[in-house]
């Protein structure tokens, strides 16, 4: 057995929180690219046919940006979070008791 194939077996199972996040996210970079397949196309719809004011779109573009940015940091940094860390803290182990040792 190798060094991989261990961490592999000490790695938990992804669970139900992260794999509906990851639909979540999913979703909302699908719809981040719908927006963005919709921005040059409505420079040429007529103002009558778009369905939002231009003030309700942009707003919606930004919400849905920083909606994808916020999944996605929150979704890696919950899968380094699921992996085992191969070194321990440098700080480990240095509760000695005694104040004033820097």
């Amino acid at each position: 057995m190798n060094a991989n194939q261990t961490l592999l077996d000490e790695r938990p199972q992804d669970s139900a929180l992260i794999l509906v996040l990851e639909w979540i996210t999913a979703t909302v970079l699908l719809l981040v690219l719908a927006v963005l397949a919709w921005m040059p196309v409505a420079d040429f719809v007529p103002t009558s046919w778009r369905p939002l004011t231009l003030e309700v779109e942009i707003v919606g573009v930004v919400g849905l940006l920083i909606a994808a940015l916020l999944l996605v940091s929150c979704l890696a940094l919950l899968h380094t979070r699921t992996t085992p860390h191969p070194f321990p803290s440098p700080l480990a182990g240095r509760g000695t008791g005694v104040r004033g040792t820097w």
